[in-house]
């Protein structure tokens, strides 16, 4: 088969057969949001103690809503979600613990199903528990001019807020809060990435200032950058953050993920005093590679430049870092050897490298006769061939699928081992056992005899004659004591009328089988008798060398020598 009709086949075949790994993507996508909410508590610094354009410090726990999602960033996918008030510090964990100390501060009121809630077009659309539901578009009289949760007559039980309350007391000095809106897609229990996340502080007296980083290291499995549901955390990886506080303090802090790959920093709690005021915290947060890891999020910077502002709740979350172990694909070429099983490394072989059934990269095999691509990217298909030439003759497929690869397979490797294309020589002519490479048959008269051996057949080799070489050549004198497969199997000696008549003897069978060969059996006996008739040793010289090469012409249209001993057509 031609090389380029191989390689036609293999894509069709890559095509139809290749199976690729479908990754599911994160479940929620937008981002969560608290507001409060005038319509129901007033708009009083009592209620928003900073920004009523971004509130995220309120005056009581009851002032908390979420809805949703700001405008440019509404919840996605829709579906069904749930809510839950956390507890800060350590990984969170949104769902309901049964009434065990935990950090879910809404699970000691109600369970998870009572804080369940529809998406659509990004918003809330409905919700059915008993939380307070408002629209926040029709406040009753005196409402905005009110002052705390008793100023208006009530909600209107209209989407899109939904109150958070009722829920625990944080134990955090800061009296910081984290609102998680997770997403009911896959089912119930969630992972806490399959949630968003918000920070809120609820406080009286003071405010105190504080801000938190958290993300999770995550073994990315196929290598494009997104984290996806069979990816799993990676725990035990060096977490580095750096910069400057809300006093301009110099940080330095090294932290190691935990479960799951996740990681969090809580700064200490500023208080400030008099003239003093607060600054931006200015941070660099970035991983520490490990040996043999790339890193494929994020990508370009490497590292997260965070800039907190103190005048809210300084929560960040989602710097999250992504990694993938190289792939390693080796190829090595052999050269069998027709007459025994060793085999012989080949030197500047070519071999290929296929992507996603692409060419991808051409090489030649090096002293060891093999090729490695190193450091390849997972998330594809990879596929190795070989230069296919007709002198050659593959001992297996001439391409390798290694399927889909991923982050942490292989190394792969595979050994291509080819023998010399050639025609059916007098040495294998000789034969052997049934399951040697052997061949001939009966071909004198065409006559399978089951008195093989009484007839003049070879005993143990049911391929050749063992009639003598000057029963069917004109005689010659030295040729006397030679039969047919006595010739054949030996090295052809010192004589050059031997070497002929080994030679010829080859030729004869080649032609008379009626394989693909240079000379006609009439040919053959005019070209012995012409040899006969000099008599030189020039003469039987000339002609061993023609017949040898022709013996050893690589020219079957089916590619080797066609005849095995172990072809059932043949052998009958």
């Amino acid at each position: 088969m031609k090389k380029n009709t191989k390689i036609i086949i293999l894509l069709a075949l890559i095509t139809v057969l290749s199976t690729a790994l479908v990754i599911t993507a994160n479940a929620v996508g937008g981002a969560a949001f608290t507001t409060f909410n005038p319509s129901v508590d007033g708009s009083s610094k009592d209620v928003c103690k900073n920004s009523i354009i971004n509130c995220n410090i309120y005056g009581a726990k009851e002032y908390v809503w979420l809805n949703g999602g700001p405008d440019a960033n509404h919840l996605k996918p829709d579906g069904e979600y749930f809510f839950a008030v956390l507890e800060p510090g350590g990984q969170p964990n949104p769902n309901d613990q049964g009434g065990v100390p935990d950090k879910n501060l809404s699970d000691d009121f109600d369970d998870y199903t009572n804080r369940q809630f529809t998406i659509t077009d990004g918003e809330v659309s409905v919700y059915a528990g008993d939380h307070w539901l408002d629209s926040n578009t029709q406040a009753p009289d005196g409402c905005k001019n009110g002052n705390g949760p008793q100023a208006c007559d009530g909600p209107d039980d209209l989407p899109p807020y939904i109150r958070l309350f009722p829920y625990s007391d944080t134990t955090n000095p800061g009296g910081v809060y984290i609102l998680a809106i997770c997403s009911l897609e896959d089912g119930y229990p969630v992972e806490p990435r399959d949630c968003k996340y918000d920070a809120f502080k609820v406080k009286e007296g003071r405010v105190t200032y504080q801000f938190m980083l958290e993300g999770y290291k995550f073994h990315d499995l196929d290598a494009d950058g997104a984290w996806e549901a069979e990816e799993p955390g990676l725990p035990d990886w060096e977490i580095t953050i750096s910069g400057t506080g809300y006093l301009g303090e110099d940080i330095d802090v090294t932290l190691t993920t935990g479960e799951g790959g996740y990681w969090f920093y809580e700064s200490e709690l500023y208080t400030f005093t008099g003239s003093a005021k607060p600054q931006a915290a200015e941070l660099t947060i970035c991983e520490v590679l490990q040996d043999g890891w790339v890193q494929s999020f994020p990508a370009d910077p490497e590292c997260y430049d965070v800039t907190v502002d103190p005048s809210g709740v300084g929560f960040v979350g989602e710097l999250n870092f992504g990694n993938y172990m190289p792939v390693d694909i080796t190829v090595c070429k052999e050269i069998g050897n027709h007459n025994d099983s060793t085999t012989i490394l080949f030197e500047g072989w070519e071999v290929y490298l296929y992507r996603d059934g692409e060419l991808f990269d051409t090489q030649l095999t090096g002293e060891d006769g093999c090729y490695t691509w190193e450091d390849l990217m997972p998330g594809y298909t990879y596929t190795v061939g070989e230069y296919d030439p007709l002198e050659w003759v593959p001992a297996g497929e001439a391409f390798v699928d290694f399927g889909f690869v991923l982050s942490g397979d292989g190394p792969f490797s595979h050994t291509f081992v080819n023998y010399p294309a050639q025609g059916c020589t007098p040495g294998f002519w000789g034969g052997g056992s049934d399951d040697g490479q052997a061949g001939g048959q009966w071909l004198w008269n065409n006559v399978e005899d089951l008195n093989w051996q009484l007839v003049g057949g070879q005993g143990w080799n049911p391929y050749i004659w063992t009639t003598s070489f000057n029963e069917y050549f004109t005689p010659v004198a030295s040729l006397g004591g030679w039969d047919m497969h006595s010739l054949v199997n030996t090295g052809g000696g010192s004589l050059d009328a031997q070497k002929a008549a080994r030679s010829m003897t080859a030729a004869y069978l080649n032609a008379s089988f009626g394989i693909y060969y240079a000379y006609s059996i009439d040919e053959l006996l005019d070209m012995w008798d012409a040899a006969v008739a000099d008599g030189s040793d020039a003469a039987f010289l000339s002609l061993h060398t023609l017949l040898d090469a022709a013996n050893n012409h690589f020219g079957n249209p089916d590619g080797d020598c066609p005849i095995s001993a172990g072809n059932a057509e043949i052998n009958q």
